[in-house]
């Protein structure tokens, strides 16, 4: 079954644990599970439907992509959506922040 895209939130709450993480490598499976968990927990309905939607291995690749648009290593299959993401978290995290403020608390 396809994946469905990656929404703006679910990729900023992403790009955000990178950027925590980015010198703990040793944390990111960890953090990538926990992750997983809460995006599995906002889409039940998906998650029970089936179970490979954001799950970790999927939260790790993404993950990657992030990584590579940032570092240019991991995987080079980002997209769009995260380019932009990463960019609003070097160019403006002022409105950054206020985004991932907005989605943490609405949890």
């Amino acid at each position: 079954m396809k994946q469905p895209n990656w929404k703006r939130w679910e990729v900023i709450l992403l790009v955000d644990m990178y950027f925590r993480l980015i010198n703990h490598p040793e944390l990111v499976s960890t953090e990538c599970k926990k992750l997983s968990q809460f995006l599995r927990s906002s889409n039940l309905d998906k998650a029970l439907e089936d179970n490979t939607y954001r799950n970790a291995e999927g939260v790790q690749m993404k993950y990657q992509n992030i990584r590579h648009l940032v570092e240019g290593k991991g995987l080079s299959a980002h997209s769009r959506l995260d380019e932009e993401i990463v960019r609003l978290h070097e160019e403006n995290i002022t409105e950054f922040e206020c985004e991932l403020s907005t989605i943490i608390n609405c949890k």
